[in-house]
């Protein structure tokens, strides 16, 4: 794996993220860019490679994500989100043998299972966060943990509609990533 690639690709992902999905905002949910970057590097990269794309992708998730405070400080925290991209990778690390890598229906169907595990992740961390006494954060949009789970569905639903051609595209820079084939693959069916 070409770790030059995925920095770049990562960065414009990043930006895409922050700033390009306020525009495909439908409230209050806009889709995830990032999700399908994590899906495309877990389907994809040697399993060591894919974990600690995972772990960076959720720390920049994490310094992208600020929580509002009473002050009107924003705060930053690093950790729920890269507990999750790291648990949403490891779970598509172990299906993989089973599933059609280059399908644009898997990079769908994962992005959304990705997203809602992600989802609960997050949530539980800001909701155990939110019952120590010290803790003065509140959540990114909503303070209702069942309402925020709502909106992280939705939030995943859109997603898996967007990864279908994010998924498409990402699938035909497969030879930049510089990935090691263990099998000859066929063309991309849809």
């Amino acid at each position: 794996m070409r770790w030059t690639v995925f920095s770049i690709v990562a960065l414009l992902f990043l930006v895409l993220e922050t700033s390009f999905r306020n525009v495909l905002r439908i409230d209050p949910i806009s889709p995830s860019f990032m999700a399908s970057l994590l899906v495309f590097i877990s389907l994809f990269a040697p399993r060591h490679n894919a974990l600690w794309c995972a772990l960076i992708l959720g720390i920049l998730m994490d310094l992208s994500i600020a929580l509002p405070q009473p002050s009107n400080v924003e705060m930053y925290i690093a950790g729920p989100y890269a507990l999750g991209y790291v648990g949403a990778s490891f779970m598509i690390l172990q299906i993989r043998p089973m599933v059609f890598r280059r399908r644009l229906l898997t990079f769908a169907i994962l992005t959304l299972v990705a997203l809602v595990l992600i989802g609960l992740v997050t949530v539980a961390l800001f909701t155990l966060r939110s019952w120590l006494p010290w803790a003065d954060a509140y959540y990114p949009t909503d303070p209702s943990a069942i309402r925020e789970l709502v909106r992280r569905l939705g939030i995943a639903g859109y997603s898996a509609l967007l990864a279908i051609p994010l998924g498409w595209l990402l699938i035909q820079s497969t030879r930049m990533w510089g990935f090691a084939q263990t099998a000859p693959t066929r063309g991309l069916a849809y």
